[in-house]
């Protein structure tokens, strides 16, 4: 719409709508799918069983952030935890376009007082700079490999993907069969191994996706909490 040669259109709609869609390997990024204790003894460290269903829950897209240098300690937390997850870009008719390595980051204390008390625990998860990711490969996912996350130096989480108990075509199955739509530009968080803990300002985290002879699949994912 132009009113005396003003574009209300180019004004306000553009700006707006670009401000609320991340592009990620030229790709607009619709839905950040994420999924909970994929791996069992996830599970048991969270309280579980082994043989639970997955769950899923989202993030926000403007809680994505690629390849960082920092992250900022988010407020309303004294435990923040890292969570290291193989993370899939989706492509057309449901394929892989593409994966790296991501960090979930989660306020742990807002979560288990959300829990006690029966309430939703988006606000433990979906903050800003939550949804941590790497650099996007779209060679083909190798049949395995493993993901490994380090905290000043010690290793704190590694797993294979082939230890996930729900695989990537049975994770899109099942949001479907919940009325989840999987369509090009979801990010699907594939869970976490066993090993999850707690962040402090200075932390250095490295989170690697890694070929089975120790080579690196992505560039190590690295940052700082600040």
């Amino acid at each position: 719409m132009s009113v005396h040669g003003f574009n209300y259109y180019e004004a306000f709609y553009i700006p707006y709508c670009l401000s609320y869609f991340y592009c990620l390997d030229c790709m607009l990024i619709r839905r950040i799918y994420c999924v909970g204790r994929n791996y069992a003894p996830h599970r048991v460290e969270m309280g579980g069983s082994d043989r639970d269903e997955p769950f899923f829950f989202q993030k926000p897209r403007d809680a994505l952030v690629s390849d960082p240098r920092h992250i900022p300690y988010p407020k309303g937390t004294s435990q923040l935890s890292y969570e290291v997850e193989l993370v899939v870009l989706m492509g057309k008719d449901k394929s892989v376009h593409g994966y790296t390595v991501g960090v979930d980051l989660t306020k742990r204390d807002v979560q288990n007082e959300a829990k006690q008390k029966g309430r939703p625990w988006e606000s433990a998860k979906s903050f800003d700079n939550s949804a941590i990711i790497g650099q996007i490969s779209t060679n083909s996912l190798p049949e395995d490999v493993r993901i490994q996350l380090l905290v000043n130096n010690e290793l704190k989480q590694s797993s294979c993907i082939s230890e996930m108990i729900w695989k990537i075509p049975q994770l899109v199955e099942k949001l479907e069969i919940q009325d989840f739509s999987v369509c090009e530009g979801d990010l699907i968080y594939t869970g976490t191994p066993a090993g999850v803990g707690l962040l402090r300002r200075g932390d250095i985290c490295v989170a690697k996706l890694l070929n089975l002879d120790g080579t690196d699949i992505v560039p190590q994912l690295k940052f700082t909490v600040v």
